[in-house]
């Protein structure tokens, strides 16, 4: 197993496309239709919105539109705990967004957006306690423009949580639940799945504390883990980093091989970099619990949550994990 072990194992999160969704299957994330440079419509956009529900509780919301689907996340101001969106838009502009927390599905917002201006009602799940909503639109980037996408990502992004699989049985999830880091982790034994709470030590906070990427001015993305740089991507407006040695596409893992040097989008996430040789075992260095730290490494920028995701995983089977950045 080509990992970097850290005693024990960890369970799972995941990512979507445009929100932070699970993931069932990782390969499905990037390996989706033919992913040569996908050309977004050209009414897609990304957003951010403030107002409030019920003229009372103040909010601000980031959509990301592609096509008729809609996703991002929203928080109320005096609580800054950001809530997942999914959900649909006509061409018209009429909504129905549902919101999700904690994985569990809390309420609903529908109505219709109109000039910049997004209104109608909210309600519970149970599609109670109905109350009325409007946000306004105070900043909008195409899709089709990269910069501009990038441009509203500019900042620090440190690490909310890891999770993935070593082997076919495993799964690990190390994730930070308010401000403490919480690290579970579940086997196949004897037919039955069991798991439970792996010990972190202060070595182990230090160390997922400190990892965090950075979008410069000029659009450069680099990923640290503490005061140590581990890569350094410069800004292709017309495709993205491809650092990928291979060259026969039958020998690449199949996330790898969708990619090109052309590709910019798949679905709506954008893809900034792919290497099929990395290695920071001797860097991202703690105790007690695994991390899949070599091999294949691809980054991806979701912007209707405005999260990074770097998937590191073993060209064969099974080793992979995700790790997702969320902006301080």
């Amino acid at each position: 197993m080509k990992t970097f072990s850290f005693l024990a194992i960890v369970l799972v999160l995941g990512l979507t496309s445009c929100n932070n969704a699970a993931k069932e299957n990782s390969e499905t994330a990037t390996a989706v239709a033919s992913a040569d440079t996908l050309v977004p419509e050209s009414n897609d956009f990304i957003a951010s919105y403030e107002g409030n529900i019920n003229n009372k509780y103040e909010i601000t919301m980031q959509l990301c539109k592609t096509g008729n689907n809609i996703t991002g996340i929203y928080s109320y101001k005096n609580k800054g705990i950001d809530i997942e969106l999914t959900g649909t838009i006509s061409n018209d502009g009429k909504i129905e967004i549902t919101e999700m927390t904690e994985g569990a599905f809390t309420g609903i917002f529908t109505g219709q957006l109109i000039d910049g201006t997004l209104s109608g009602q909210w309600s519970k799940a149970d599609k109670s306690n109905s109350m009325p909503f409007s946000v306004k639109q105070t900043n909008i980037a195409s899709m089709q423009n990269k910069s501009d996408v990038l441009s509203n990502a500019m900042g620090q992004y440190y690490l909310s949580s890891i999770s993935g699989n070593v082997g076919a049985n495993t799964m690990f999830d190390t994730y930070k639940k308010g401000d403490k880091w919480k690290s579970e982790s579940s086997s196949n034994i004897g037919g039955t799945r069991e798991g439970g709470d792996v010990g972190l030590n202060q070595k182990d906070r230090d160390m997922l504390d400190n990892m965090h990427i950075v979008v410069e001015d000029n659009l450069s993305i680099h990923f640290y883990a503490g005061l140590i740089e581990l890569f350094n991507s410069p800004f292709k407006a017309s495709g993205m980093d491809y650092r990928v040695k291979q060259t026969d596409k039958t020998k690449m893992n199949k996330k790898i091989a969708v990619l090109s040097p052309d590709t910019i989008r798949v679905n709506s996430s954008y893809i900034l970099l792919a290497d099929d040789k990395v290695s920071y075992k001797e860097l991202l260095n703690s105790g007690n619990f695994d991390i899949v730290t070599e091999d294949n490494m691809i980054l991806t920028y979701l912007p209707g949550n405005n999260t990074f995701e770097l998937e590191i995983f073993w060209g064969e089977c099974c080793d992979s994990n995700v790790l997702t950045f969320k902006k301080r």
